[in-house]
């Protein structure tokens, strides 16, 4: 009978897991960016006092409420995210490497 190693199945496994994880992890942060950059756009087209985060909010959650993460302090996170990388061109990219 042949000695076979079937961990390595399990390695397999694992680290596809790993990849998809990562995967899905890169296309959340993505979300996030162009969500902010939408946000930052309106923001700045808008009249003081327009509070569109706080709409954005409030459409998501009576809308989507099944859609979570899209509160009015995360949304001005993912303001404030896409702020502080929109235009460095060597971070952007790498953003999306974050764990």
């Amino acid at each position: 009978m042949l000695d076979i190693n079937f961990n390595q199945i399990v390695e397999l496994i694992e680290k596809r897991k790993n990849n998809a994880y990562k995967k899905v992890n890169e296309e959340m942060i993505l979300l996030y960016l162009e969500v902010g950059k939408f946000l930052y756009e309106l923001i700045e087209n808008s009249n003081y006092g327009d509070k569109i985060t706080t709409k954005a909010a409030e459409f998501m959650a009576s809308n989507y409420p099944t859609i979570k993460g899209f509160t009015k302090r995360n949304i001005e996170r993912m303001i404030q995210f896409y702020k502080t990388y929109k235009d460095d061109e060597i971070a952007t990219p790498l953003v999306t490497q974050l764990s």
